[in-house]
């Protein structure tokens, strides 16, 4: 054939192409491969929701099942081949990972989306199908199979859960140690559902065992449990059983995160328990996003410890002797994190501007999760654990002599086959992690964590000498009302590296954002990483105009008594009119000069606003087809 012109060469180049996928199918048929299965071959199976023909592809290490792809409305009906199994716990495993599929919901049903995702809880081996599309335009199905230390299908409840992974964290917290059980997964996969029932028949059984101990004069008899809840929204950290108190988390100097001001409840019934469960679950932050009606917009943790009472002799001799009060001993601490859903942009774009910005510190958080947990599989000397509240609250569940548990839940719906994807890729690094600590030999068991946690408390207190300022602190309270006001306006007046960000940001350029310059984005991709930069500049700029805004009534309330004293003097005999009107003047001017500073401020805060919603329908516009 004789190429003439471009439209020839393309003729050919289809006929070659056409040929080798020809050659191709052939020779995958030959072969009996099993990695790919031919969609268009197979279409009537599917939509039928038969699998037994598809029992010749060969999945994983040459045992054959079949893909558990049902039709939607079939989803509810579809039973697994295999008989389900409850592994044991390995006993000397400290980091657990399993994962859990929820049922096809009614929005997924509707729109005929199909169940990708089979599992194996004899094998603990987790399959996704995930339909794709050649170059040609031919369909296909790509197999994607992980082993976990267990799998459970949607038939399974929450009692069988508890019973698998919680309550051996009981028993080991019950030998004076501490536990953590977290859910992991995209918004709408059933992380609150997993997590809701289970403190409950925690508490349930330590209190049980405090009965069983004290009934047989064990040592532990006397150990009391106390629940706090907190959560993690915006960056910030705030207690659920306390009208949403803002609290601080702190490093003490063993090392061991606190947090400040948390306030504690002693747990003396299941009755009693319920009742502050259901008061923390009202005050949790809820909102709807594109992917779910009533999506968890914050970290919850939830904190069962066990404590020994304080004997009050020794408590008045420690407060005479040493002048601080003695608080109760830690024996052992469970606790229960239900992280907010990890979301696509696609989720939060047509939200309103809050939503977007919960969303993106939300990935940002658990971003900075998966950097430590890559950290530490690569045996890094520092883990960056300050990265985000999270990081911080959760430090102590991979560092030193303590269990972890991590239950990721996934949809098997065919239009969230990446976000399953990526959650299982997340939880089988984790995994990946527990077994390159077993795997380690040298010194004890615990050496390499101990060694880790040590290289963590020497960089962070260089960070701590570098960053300390030169003058010395004192405390607030030798201050007067003066010196307060004084060191309030050479705060406000001295400029500071986020204002620097600021002014970047509302500068000229309509689109420019730290890290990417004046220039505009031109590409879906620039869009997205501004916007989350701006995100992080509008988040950290909220918090100091929420600062400015105190700082400013505490400096009004302050001329307002100077003013008090002015109107005081003048009304004194013999005082002068002069003296009265150079103080008032005085007033005026520092008051005018303290708005227009902080309205200087607000003005900035909504440049940052309306560039956000700029930057928000640019993405928006490149996501839409």
């Amino acid at each position: 054939m004789e190429i003439r012109d471009v439209a020839d060469r393309s003729r050919v180049m289809r006929m070659v192409r056409e040929m080798r996928v020809e050659a191709k199918r052939s020779t995958e048929h030959d072969e009996d491969e099993d990695k790919y299965v031919d969609v268009e071959a197979r279409k009537d199976d599917i939509e039928s929701g038969a699998t037994k023909n598809v029992d010749e592809r060969r999945m994983l290490d040459g045992q054959e099942r079949s893909p558990e792809i049902v039709p939607a409305g079939d989803a509810g009906s579809a039973a697994p081949s295999l008989k389900k199994v409850m592994p044991a716990p390995r006993a000397q495993s400290k980091i657990r990972v399993s994962v859990r599929k929820r049922p096809l919901n009614g929005k997924e049903m509707t729109k005929k989306e199909r169940d990708i995702c089979t599992s194996d809880a004899a094998a603990s081996e987790f399959t996704v199908w995930e339909p794709k599309v050649k170059v040609d335009l031919t369909r296909f199905v790509e197999s994607h199979a992980f082993a976990f230390d267990a799998v459970y299908d949607a038939s399974v409840s929450n009692d069988e859960i508890y019973a698998s992974e919680v309550e051996p964290l009981v028993n080991f917290v019950l030998e004076r140690a501490n536990a953590t059980c977290f859910a992991y997964g995209q918004t709408g996969s059933g992380k609150t559902y997993t997590m809701q029932p289970l403190p409950g028949r925690a508490a349930r059984d330590f209190l049980s065992a405090v009965d069983q101990f004290r009934d047989s004069d064990d040592a532990r008899g006397n150990l009391q449990l106390w629940l706090s809840a907190f959560e993690i929204y915006g960056g910030r950290v705030f207690d659920l059983l306390n009208a949403r108190r803002k609290l601080r988390v702190l490093e003490d100097s063993k090392s061991q995160i606190c947090v400040v001001g948390l306030q504690e409840h002693c747990v003396v019934g299941a009755e009693a328990f319920d009742k502050l469960i259901e008061r923390g679950a009202k005050a949790r932050c809820v909102g709807c996003t594109g992917a779910n009606s009533e999506s968890s917009r914050s970290h919850a943790i939830l904190q069962l410890v066990l404590k020994r009472p304080v004997d009050q002799a020794k408590a008045q001799h420690a407060a005479f002797t040493t002048g601080e009060p003695l608080t109760a001993e830690i024996f052992g601490k469970l606790s229960f994190i239900d992280l907010a859903g990890s979301e696509r942009g696609a989720d939060t774009t047509d939200n309103d501007r809050q939503t977007r910005i919960e969303g993106a510190e939300i990935n940002k958080s658990l971003l900075a999760l998966k950097e430590c947990i890559r950290a530490l599989d690569s045996g890094a000397t520092h883990v960056p654990f300050r990265g985000s509240k999270l990081t911080e609250v959760l430090r102590d569940s991979f560092l030193g002599d303590s269990r972890t548990v991590m239950i990721a839940n996934v949809s098997p719906a065919e239009g969230s086959c990446e976000h399953t994807l990526n959650t299982l890729r997340y939880a089988d690094r984790v995994r990946e992690l527990t077994r390159g600590s077993e795997t380690s030999t040298t010194g004890s068991p615990t050496a390499s964590t101990a060694g880790l946690a040590r290289r963590h408390r020497q960089s962070m207190q260089t960070q701590r000498r570098s960053s300390m300022p030169s003058t010395p602190r004192h405390s607030q309270s030798t201050f007067t009302l003066a010196s307060t006001t004084t060191r309030l306006e050479s705060r406000a007046s001295a400029p500071s590296a986020r204002d620097t960000d600021v002014a970047r940001c509302t500068s000229s350029a309509p689109l420019a954002t730290p890290g990417l310059g004046t220039v505009e984005p031109t590409s879906r991709e620039e869009a997205v990483r501004a916007h989350d930069a701006l995100i992080d500049v509008i988040l950290g700029e909220e918090d100091t105009i929420i600062a400015e805004h105190r700082a400013h009534v505490e400096r009004s309330m302050a001329m307002v008594r100077r003013e008090m004293e002015f109107l005081e003097r003048v009304d004194e005999p013999g005082s002068g009119v002069d003296a009265y009107l150079d103080d008032l003047e005085t007033v005026l001017a520092e008051r005018a000069e303290d708005v227009a500073r902080l309205r200087e401020r607000v003005d900035r805060f909504r440049a940052l606003l309306r560039q956000e919603e700029a930057l928000s329908a640019r993405v928006s516009s490149a996501a839409t087809p």
